[in-house]
């Protein structure tokens, strides 16, 4: 998605049950806000989501 310019102000949270040590790594790599391990608690998930938010605005108002 970092690629496609319209989407690229997206912040993406991967949620995942593979192995956090290889999958949190590869998932940061590519790019995603935050790597997330099955199980996750929804006020971890709800806080996640408020952080990426909040970053993601914070990038558009430099780049304007």
């Amino acid at each position: 998605m970092k690629t496609i310019p319209a989407l690229a102000s997206i912040p993406v949270i991967i949620v995942s049950a593979e192995e956090p040590a290889v999958a949190q790594a590869r998932a940061l790599a590519a790019g995603a806000a935050a790597f997330l391990q099955k199980p996750v608690a929804q006020h971890t998930l709800v806080s996640k989501v408020e952080e990426a938010l909040v970053a993601s605005r914070e990038t558009t108002k430099k780049s304007l």
